[in-house]
Order: C-alpha cells, then structure tokens, then sequence
C-alpha cells in the first residue's frame, strides 16, 4: 500500500483556513518499500503571506518559520506564495498518484490537516485515512494520545519538534511498526 504521510504547521488550531497554513509536508510512504528517510519522496514548504494571523501560542510555537520567512531563508524549504504551493502540492500528488486517489495519513489528518487544503487539494485523497491515533490507543486514558505519547509507547526516540517534515516522518516511523 502507498500513503502519503502529511503534517502542517499553522497559525492557529481552527477554523481551517488555508490562509492559515505556515508549512506543508508530505511524504509518500510505500509499505512494500520501507526507504530511509532521505530516500522516500518528499514535498515541504513555507508559505509566504503578505500578513499572518493567528493565536499566540500557535504563533510562538512556529516562530521558527517566521524567522525563515521574514530572512527569506530557503537553505531548509523552499518558500512558495499561497498559489504556488498548491500547484506545486498537486503536482506531487500526480506524480506520485497519478490514476488513483491517495490515501492520508498524520495524527489527526481527517480532522485537522485536511481540513485546510483548498477543494482542489482535498479531492486528490479517498475519504478513509490513517491515523495513528487510533491505531495505537491507550483504552485507559480518557482520550487518545499526542504523537509524542505515542512515540515514547513506542520506544521511538525523539521529541515531535513541530518541523512538518520530522512529523510527518514520525508518523511513518509509528506507522511502520505495524507493518
């Protein structure tokens, strides 16, 4: 099976706006497969807004990416304006799925991520996705775990460090141990 594993970083936690999205990364994953990460096909980048809003904590969470965008810094991600990186996005996906539709995985990818790609984007994924959230529930916990929790259940080291690529990695990693 291929998924693409997708986070985001935004300025906030709701209502998905796509003028909220900071940074898109996508991974494609084949289960048959298991590449090294730098191996595996990737899309990421910032996008560049001529004004950001957004809550505090989420604002301070990705000072990281403002930094990045107010320097211009492309050392790391490139930096696409709010057309360009959905055409560049698109592309990805039909390269990489070009005759069929792609399945979704992230930590609350149905409920979170998805919900801020425009139509154009959201149409290219079936409406089932992975999440490893319920995959890898805790049934004695009063609702299902972060990554991070998840992670260390897992024994997989490092911290989720809200870098789109890294976490849409972890969520490979979390992944591949079911398969």
């Amino acid at each position: 099976m291929k998924y693409v594993s997708i986070d985001l970083e935004t300025t906030c936690l709701g209502p998905a706006q796509p003028e909220h999205i900071l940074m898109v990364a996508m991974m494609v994953e084949d289960t048959d497969k298991k590449l090294p990460r730098e191996e595996i096909p990737t899309f990421a980048c910032f996008v560049k807004r001529d004004r950001y809003d957004g809550t505090p904590f989420a604002l301070w969470l990705n000072g990281w990416i403002f930094e990045a965008l107010a320097k211009n810094d492309q050392s790391k991600y490139p930096i696409y304006d709010p057309v360009e990186w959905v055409n560049k996005a698109q592309d990805f996906l039909n390269e990489h799925f070009p005759d069929t539709k792609a399945v979704a995985a992230g930590k609350n990818v149905a409920g979170f991520d998805l919900q801020f790609f425009p139509e154009k984007l959201k149409r290219k994924f079936i409406h089932r996705c992975i999440d490893p959230g319920s995959l890898f529930i805790d049934w004695s916990e009063d609702k299902p775990g972060s990554l991070d929790d998840i992670k260390k259940k897992l024994e997989i080291e490092g911290e989720v460090t809200h870098d789109a690529v890294d976490d849409a990695w972890d969520v490979i990693q979390v992944l591949r141990t079911a398969y």
